[in-house]
C-alpha cells in the first residue's frame, strides 16, 4: 500500500469547499465587538462630543398646546329636511384628517399671521427714512412668515376622541401660547363663516325653488278641475263614484267565491268519509256536528272494549259478539248522520253557486261601464298624480326655507376649545439626555460598523476552525507569538554555550528561538510541540520511521523554526531524530545551525556510497539531534527535480532504516514546487501559517490544487499567535490542543 493511501483519512472529503463568507452568530458578534473596543469607544466618545456641539448651539425651544373639540355636523340645507344634522358623516378617520389638513392650511395660518401681525417681523425695523415695502414684498413677507408658522405647528388628533392637539414650538414661550390659540379660534371663524355662507346661498337658492314651483302647483291644480268639469266626473272624498261601485262589487263577489269555496270543500270532505268503509276514515272526519261527535265517541269507546274482551274471552265469546254488533249498529248510525249532512251541504252550495252567478253578472257589467271611462280615468290620474307632486316639492322646499332662515340668524359653531394653551414653563427641547444618549449610540453602532467591516474584511487565518470549516482540515494546532519576556529565561544558557566552542561535528547555538522546546518545557509552545507529536503518532502508528515535512506558504511564517524545535522535542524525548535542510536556495537552517558547510545534503544524495550519513550530519549536544545540512555553495537549480528523484527518495529510505522520525524542512509553498516535488516520498505534511497574516483563500487554493498535498497534509500550525487576541476571535482556541 502506497504512503498516499495510509495518509488520505489525514484530510476531511473535499466536499468541503473553502467558503469565502463564514457563518457569523451572537458569539462572533461578542468577539468582533470586545477586539473593536478601542475602536468603539472612540467613535462613542466622537458622537458624544457632536452631540455636546449639538446641544451647545442649539436654542431652546418651548412648546404650547391648546385642545380643540370638532363637531361632526355639516351644512345640509339642499338634501334633507334640516338645515343641520346632528349625525356623523363620513368615515371619523377620515373626517379628522380633512380637518387637520384645513387647520395646516394657508388660509387659516394666513389668519393667524394677520392676526398677530407676524409678517410685520420679516420686515425692517420701522424708520423715517426707509423705503416702504412693496406689494410683491409685502406678499413674500407674509408666506414666509406662513411657511415659519407651519413649520413650527404641529396638529394631531387625541385618540378615540373627537378632538385635536394643537401644537406650537417657538423659542418665544408666549409666542408659542398666542400662537397655538390663534389657531383654534381661527379654525372655529372659519367653520363659522362657512356655515353662515352655506345658510344664505340655500336661502337664495330656495326663494327662487319656491317662485318657481308654486306657479306649477297653481298650474296642477287648475288643470285637473278644469279636466273634471269637461268630462263630467262627479267624485266624493276624492274618489270617483264609479269606481267605488266597482270596488264594491268585487269585494261581494270575493266573499261569496270563498263561502262557495267553503261549502264545496266541507261536502268533499263528508262525500269522501261516506265513501271510506274502512275504520280509518272515521279518523279524518271533518264535520263539527254534534250527533257525529257523539256517535264517533261511542264508536270508538265500542272498539276498545271489543278489543280488550278479545284479548281476555277470545274472539268467539258472547260478550265480544254483543260488543261488535253494537260497534256496527253505531257505525251505521253515523254514515246516516253523514248522509244527511252531505244532503244538507249540497243544497247550501247550490244556493251559494246561483248567488255567485248572479253577483258575477252585475260585476261583469259593472266593468263594461268602467272601461268605457277607462281612457279619461287614466289622464284624470296622471293631473293629479303630477299635481300631488308639484304640492309635496312646494312643501319641502318651504320646510327647508324655514329652517335655512332661522340658520342664517343662529351663530352655530361646529368646534370649541376645550382646553386653551397657555405659556410653557419648562422647555421641551433641545433634550440633553436624548440628545447625548443618541450622539453615544450613533457613535458605538459606527464603531460596532467599521469593526464589523474590518472583521468582515479579515480573511487571513487566525482560529483553529477556520482550518476545519475553510481549509477543510481535521487537525490545528495554536503555536504562541514568541516574546522577550518568553525568551529571557533561555538568554543566560544560550550566550553561556555561545562562549564555548563547538567541536566540528556539533551545531552552533542559534539563539533562544530554535531552542524554545528545550529550555522552556512546560511552555504553551512546547505544550503545541507535543500535541503535534501525539497526533503523528496516532496517525502513524506501525511506521518504524515517520517522515514528515514542515513547510510554509510565505517566507516569513516561521516553518524553519517550527521544524526545529519539533525535530529537538522529538530527539529529546530519546527518539532517533534526523532534520533534513531541503531548502536548498535559501538554506535559513543551515545558515543558523551549521553555517558554511560544505557537504551535506546534495553530496550525500548525489554519492551515497562514499557519502555515510553520520560523515555530513551535525549534532545538537542537548538533545543528541541530527541535522543534516545543505552545501551553501550548491546548486540552486531545478531543486524540485532534484528533491523528486529517485536519488532523494533513496536517502530517505536509507534515513528511515536508522531513524525514529525524518524531520525535511522545506521551501515556502507559493516561491517553490519542492514540496509538491518531494510529498510522494513523505508520510505527512505540516504547512506553518502566520497568525493574522496568511490568507485562507490562498492556504486552501495551494493545498486543494495539489491532491497529494491534501491527503499528505497532517494539518496546519497556526504559528505567532497573539494569545491575549485569540479569545477575542474564538474561545476554544485559547487551549493549545
Amino acid at each position: 500500500m502506497s504512503n498516499l493511501d495510509n495518509t488520505k483519512s489525514i484530510a476531511l472529503d473535499s466536499q468541503h469547499a473553502h467558503s469565502p463568507t463564514p457563518n457569523i452568530n451572537l458569539d462572533d458578534i461578542w468577539r468582533i465587538a470586545r477586539r473593536n473596543a478601542m475602536l468603539i469607544t472612540a467613535t462613542s466618545l466622537i458622537g458624544l462630543a457632536i452631540g455636546t456641539i449639538i446641544l451647545q448651539s442649539t436654542p431652546p425651544t418651548y412648546s404650547s398646546t391648546s385642545v380643540l373639540l370638532i363637531e361632526t355636523r355639516k351644512v345640509r340645507a339642499l338634501q334633507d329636511a334640516y338645515v343641520f344634522s346632528g349625525d356623523n358623516y363620513g368615515s371619523t378617520e377620515t373626517d379628522l384628517s380633512s380637518q387637520i389638513e384645513l387647520l395646516k392650511s394657508d388660509a387659516i395660518v394666513g389668519r393667524i399671521v394677520d392676526k398677530l401681525g407676524l409678517a410685520n417681523f420679516a420686515q425692517p425695523a420701522s424708520d423715517p427714512t426707509a423705503t416702504p415695502l412693496t406689494n410683491t414684498e409685502t406678499q413674500h413677507a407674509r408666506a414666509n412668515a406662513i411657511s415659519s408658522v407651519k413649520y413650527g405647528l404641529d396638529i394631531r388628533r387625541i385618540p378615540k376622541t373627537m378632538a385635536l392637539s394643537i401644537s406650537y414650538t417657538s423659542g418665544d414661550r408666549q409666542a408659542a401660547a398666542a400662537i397655538a390659540n390663534a389657531t383654534a379660534e381661527a379654525y372655529i371663524e372659519d367653520q363659522r363663516l362657512a356655515h353662515k355662507d352655506a345658510a344664505l346661498r340655500a336661502t337664495t337658492w330656495l326663494n327662487e325653488q319656491l317662485a318657481e314651483i308654486k306657479e306649477l302647483v297653481k298650474n296642477a291644480e287648475e288643470a285637473v278641475q278644469q279636466y273634471k268639469t269637461s268630462r263630467g266626473l262627479v267624485s266624493t272624498d276624492g274618489t270617483l263614484v264609479q269606481d267605488r261601485r266597482l270596488t264594491e262589487a268585487n269585494r261581494q263577489l270575493m266573499a261569496l267565491r270563498e263561502e262557495v269555496a267553503a261549502f264545496s270543500t266541507r261536502y268533499e270532505q263528508v262525500q269522501k268519509i261516506i265513501s271510506n268503509k274502512t275504520d280509518a276514515a272515521f279518523t279524518q272526519e271533518l264535520a263539527a256536528d254534534p250527533i257525529v261527535l257523539q256517535l264517533r265517541a261511542k264508536y270508538v269507546s265500542l272498539l276498545s272494549d271489543e278489543r280488550t274482551n278479545s284479548i281476555k274471552l277470545g274472539e268467539n265469546h258472547a260478550v265480544v259478539a254483543r260488543l261488535r254488533k253494537q260497534k256496527d249498529a253505531v257505525e251505521q248510525s253515523i254514515r246516516s248522520e253523514l248522509e244527511r249532512i252531505a244532503t244538507t251541504l249540497s243544497k247550501e252550495l247550490e244556493l251559494a253557486r246561483a248567488r255567485e252567478a248572479k253577483l258575477t253578472s252585475e260585476f261583469d257589467q259593472q266593468t263594461v261601464a268602467n272601461s268605457q271611462s277607462a281612457e279619461v280615468q287614466i289622464e284624470l290620474r296622471e293631473l293629479e298624480r303630477r299635481s300631488d307632486a308639484y304640492k309635496k316639492m312646494y312643501n319641502d322646499l318651504f320646510q327647508r326655507h324655514q329652517n335655512a332662515l332661522q340658520q342664517q340668524s343662529l351663530d352655530e359653531r361646529n368646534a370649541r376649545i376645550i382646553t386653551p394653551a397657555i405659556a410653557a414653563t419648562q422647555k421641551n427641547g433641545p433634550s440633553a439626555p436624548r440628545i447625548l444618549a443618541l450622539s453615544l449610540l450613533l457613535g458605538g453602532a459606527a464603531g460596532g460598523t467599521l469593526g464589523l467591516l474590518r472583521a468582515f474584511g479579515d480573511r487571513t487565518i487566525r482560529t483553529k476552525n477556520q482550518i476545519q470549516t475553510e481549509l477543510g482540515l481535521q487537525s490545528a494546532w495554536i503555536l504562541p507569538l514568541l516574546s522577550s519576556s518568553d525568551l529571557a529565561q533561555t538568554r543566560t544558557k544560550t550566550a553561556d554555550d555561545s562562549a564555548r566552542k563547538a567541536p566540528d561535528r556539533e551545531i552552533r547555538n542559534a539563539g533562544t528561538i530554535m531552542r524554545v522546546t528545550l529550555d522552556r518545557t512546560n511552555s504553551q509552545f512546547s505544550q503545541a510541540m507535543q500535541a503535534i507529536k501525539l497526533d503523528l503518532d496516532q496517525t502513524f502508528p506501525d511506521r518504524r520511521c515517520r517522515t514528515i515535512g514542515v513547510v510554509s506558504l510565505h517566507t516569513d511564517d516561521g516553518a524553519t523554526t517550527v521544524a526545529k524545535n519539533f525535530a529537538s522535542l522529538l530527539a529529546r524525548t530519546g527518539a532517533r531524530t534526523l532534520l533534513v535542510d531541503a531548502d536548498i536556495k535559501d538554506h535559513e537552517l543551515t545558515t543558523l545551525l551549521a553555517p558554511g558547510a560544505k557537504r551535506g545534503l546534495i553530496e550525500a544524495t548525489s554519492h551515497p556510497n562514499s557519502t555515510p550519513l553520520h560523515d555530513v550530519t551535525f549534532e545538537e549536544r542537548d538533545s543528541r539531534l541530527h541535522v543534516l545540512p545543505v552545501e551553501t555553495n550548491g546548486d540552486t537549480s531545478y531543486t524540485a527535480d532534484f528533491l523528486a528523484s529517485t536519488a532523494m527518495k533513496a536517502l530517505i529510505d536509507r534515513s528511515t532504516e536508522v531513524h525514529d522520525y525524518l524531520v525535511i524542512d522545506l521551501p515556502p509553498m507559493l516561491q517553490a514546487l519542492d514540496a509538491q516535488a518531494i510529498a510522494p516520498y513523505l508520510d505527512a505534511l505540516l504547512i506553518v501559517a502566520s497568525w493574522g497574516h496568511t490568507q485562507s483563500a490562498i492556504a486552501h487554493q495551494a493545498i486543494s490544487n495539489d491532491p497529494v498535498i491534501r491527503a499528505k497534509c497532517l494539518g496546519v500550525v497556526i504559528n505567532k499567535t497573539d494569545m491575549r487576541k485569540l479569545r477575542h476571535y474564538q474561545s476554544n482556541d485559547v487551549h493549545i490542543s
